[in-house]
């Protein structure tokens, strides 16, 4: 009995839009397998799901009618199940053999669920998937990093622009794009590939250091499922991962699957999710000029494989734009001019990377009596203009103090209005 995938995505009807994420084990094995429960406990369910080659066993360590996990084993022969709903079984005990499935061979697959009441139902929308994280039945452990492989032979990662098939050069990225990169995995000897199990990324500007990005989770296989009713895997696959007319997907007996992961439909946390498939990297959203992608993969087993890729973002954003010239800012609150000032006065500032900018007004008693900027903005140098009765409240005469913040860098300075 050898490991096969403790992960796949598989095709239906040859359609790669149509592709769902299939949870738990499966292990090819010869047909006629005996299969053993894992844990003492009490059968929850047998019955099959789509004829002969769909029987099936539930095994939980718990006999209560509220929601509860246990041990699934598919597919068996129907005459071999040795045990019926209600019956107590001990580890070890043997359950059934394997079905034939295709050529000379069958598999298990096994998974971790969870349901309600003492007889469970398949259909019945309390039918839920756990991730199995233990691999329970892998004779060797995993010891084989995933590998990041070229998505192409002109490109290391892809650049496809949000929810298309238009694939974009990684020296001319513009607008809202995905990013694409290819892993491969094996368990052990085995010859079939896993997906990668949890994968990150960061981007860097060249110019300055700046990290534009922060190191961000794409997707962890480690959700459940709320229930099961034979059709919402396929929304959480089209987020993990990118099929397309131009990627093609391989059949599910390919021992060659390739697993393109696209790492920029997620929020960030662990939970993937259908409406996730909308987002993407947005290059508008920074200067023109030079960074870097950095990517980490994982297998459950800890074992990794880190790699980068340069591109040069193109949007026409050519403030800031890299070239022989850039000018470097940094962060300064100049003088207002004029000052003293009626009926207006000018505040240039300068920041030297992407931060959340805050500048206000205060009186001499430091009471708050405008909000000037309270945005994100790019390195770069700007100017505001004031005007007193278009701040919280028409001001009198005197002194008042403007301050400057951004990031850990604050600067005060003192203007006079005269009315």
């Amino acid at each position: 009995m050898r490991t096969v995938w403790n992960h796949y995505e598989q095709h239906m009807g040859g359609d790669p839009f149509s592709s769902y994420l299939h949870q738990g084990l499966d292990l090819i094995t010869p047909i006629g397998e005996p299969t053993y429960s894992v844990i003492d406990g009490f059968v929850k369910l047998v019955l099959t799901i789509g004829g002969a080659s769909y029987w099936r066993t539930a095994i939980s360590d718990t006999q209560v009618a509220g929601r509860s996990d246990g041990w699934l084993s598919a597919h068996l022969i129907q005459n071999t199940i040795q045990f019926a709903v209600g019956d107590t079984v001990q580890i070890h005990d043997y359950l059934g053999d394997i079905i034939f499935w295709s050529g000379n061979w069958g598999h298990i697959h096994f998974v971790n669920i969870s349901d309600s009441g003492l007889v469970w139902n398949y259909n019945d929308g309390e039918w839920g998937i756990n991730f199995n994280p233990s691999l329970v039945l892998t004779p060797y452990p995993d010891v084989t990093p995933p590998d990041i492989k070229p998505v192409f032979t002109w490109s290391k990662f892809a650049f496809a622009k949000n929810q298309t098939a238009t694939y974009l050069q990684p020296d001319s990225l513009f607008g809202e794009v995905d990013i694409i990169v290819k892993v491969v995995d094996y368990v052990g000897a085995s010859e079939w590939q896993q997906p990668a199990y949890t994968t990150y990324y960061a981007i860097k500007r060249l110019s300055n250091g700046e990290i534009i990005i922060p190191r961000t989770l794409g997707h962890i296989l480690n959700h459940k499922y709320p229930f099961y009713d034979g059709s919402n895997y396929q929304p959480y696959a089209g987020v993990i991962y990118q099929r397309d007319n131009t990627l093609l997907p391989s059949s599910w007996m390919d021992t060659n699957r390739n697993f393109y992961h696209n790492l920029t439909n997620s929020n960030g946390d662990s939970l993937v999710e259908l409406s996730e498939k909308a987002l993407a990297f947005n290059t508008a959203n920074y200067f023109d000029g030079d960074y870097r992608i950095i990517v980490e993969v994982y297998d459950e087993a800890g074992n990794y494989d880190i790699d980068s890729m340069d591109v040069k973002f193109k949007n026409g954003n050519t403030v800031g734009t890299e070239n022989e010239n850039e000018k470097v800012y940094s962060f300064q609150l100049e003088q207002n001019y004029p000052n003293p000032f009626n009926p207006t006065t000018k505040i240039q500032y300068a920041i030297n990377s992407r931060q959340f900018v805050s500048l206000k007004v205060f009186d001499v008693l430091g009471n708050e009596v405008a909000n000037l900027v309270n945005e994100e903005k790019p390195a770069g140098e700007y100017e505001v203009e004031f005007k007193p009765v278009s701040g919280i409240r028409d001001l009198v005469s005197g002194i008042y103090f403007y301050q400057l913040t951004a990031g850990s860098f604050a600067s005060t300075k003192k203007m006079v209005y005269l009315k």
